[in-house]
């Protein structure tokens, strides 16, 4: 059965992250290439002249990539305005409702639910790929996705833009979901303070590479080792103090976690190709409806599919929302 229905304001609030890239990440694309193109000015006006070919190269490089990062950011922010204020989905969605007997991913990409009489294909957004075809990155890989088959479901799908639709909410009839709080152990904050430490460690990998290399090809000038030591050294140093004096407040705190009994729905496995290193990221569907992340969690286990019943742990935030995932474990 199908049925067309306007959109929810929660619907529409979740859309938004989809509608050409997220808000969020055209204004990340904006800073960082500000911060980039910041960076090479600063070492051409005081180190040009220290350096050898390959480090001028480097600060060359520096300079454009940073230009041309804010300039595609400015023309995707307007680009996804006009999107907003006209969206192709017109505030509509078409809801389909039948009894689910198997489902396929096409060509990586899409999913195709397959119903007693009709089919759907529709695009998974999933919280960290976000649009089915971005512009800031590379397009997400499907590579697993399996469901609950033959139980009833009503899957609601709309238009992001011509040609994609997105599954922006899907409802089995055999989920549940139930949620409750406790304070959080000893081992619970050990994670939390193992989570902070693991964020350092990229501020100091990357600051030490950067201050290292051009301090090595200016061979140790004394205006080079200044430059880097305020651009790289210095801003590092702070961000590790937040995140260690952060970290080290949950542990001290009287801290909550969540606990929520559910169970899964759907399991996604997506990758997103990189010129280095492809990022995987897994995610369950839990019985609230929502795709739920599970990527970093060291206790996820790969056996767990569609029906088994679980528990997940959360830190409570401040803003009462749910932070890091402590642990995720069979019920």
């Amino acid at each position: 059965m199908q049925t067309t229905q306007p959109l929810t304001q929660e619907e529409l609030a979740f859309l938004k992250k989809f509608q050409g890239d997220s808000k969020s990440s055209v204004i990340m694309a904006f800073i960082v290439g500000a911060i980039i193109a910041l960076i090479g000015t600063i070492l051409l006006i005081f180190v040009w002249d220290q350096v050898a070919l390959f480090a001028r190269f480097a600060i060359a490089g520096f300079l454009i990539i940073g230009s041309l990062a804010v300039r595609a950011a400015i023309k995707k922010y307007f680009k996804n305005k006009t999107e907003e204020e006209h969206p192709s989905h017109g505030q509509m969605k078409q809801v389909y409702s039948g009894v689910l007997s198997h489902t396929e991913v096409i060509k990586q990409e899409y999913v195709r639910y397959h119903f007693n009489g009709f089919t759907v294909d529709a695009w998974i957004a999933a919280p960290n790929t976000g649009h089915p075809k971005p512009h800031f990155s590379y397009v997400p890989i499907t590579e697993q996705f399996a469901t609950m088959t033959n139980v009833h479901v009503t899957l609601s799908v709309t238009q992001l833009e011509p040609g994609i639709n997105v599954v922006i909410g899907i409802h089995y009839d055999q989920q549940y979901y139930t949620e409750s709080q406790q304070p959080m152990d000893v081992e619970d904050k050990k994670k939390l303070l193992k989570s902070g430490r693991n964020s350092a460690g990229c501020f100091i990998y990357g600051a030490a590479f950067c201050f290292i290399l051009f301090n090595v090809v200016s061979k140790f000038n004394f205006n080079t080792f200044l430059v880097t030591l305020v651009l790289f050294v210095i801003p590092a140093l702070f961000c590790i103090r937040h995140l260690y004096r952060t970290a080290g407040k949950n542990v001290q705190a009287d801290g909550y976690k969540f606990i929520i009994k559910t169970i899964i729905t759907e399991k996604l496995n997506q990758r997103i190709p990189s010129s280095d290193n492809d990022r995987h990221y897994h995610y369950l569907r839990l019985g609230s409806g929502w795709l739920t992340e599970v990527t970093g969690a060291k206790s996820y286990k790969s056996k767990c599919n569609p029906g088994d019943e679980i528990v997940l742990e959360y830190e409570v935030r401040k803003s009462g929302g749910k932070g890091t995932l402590l642990e995720i474990r069979n019920a």
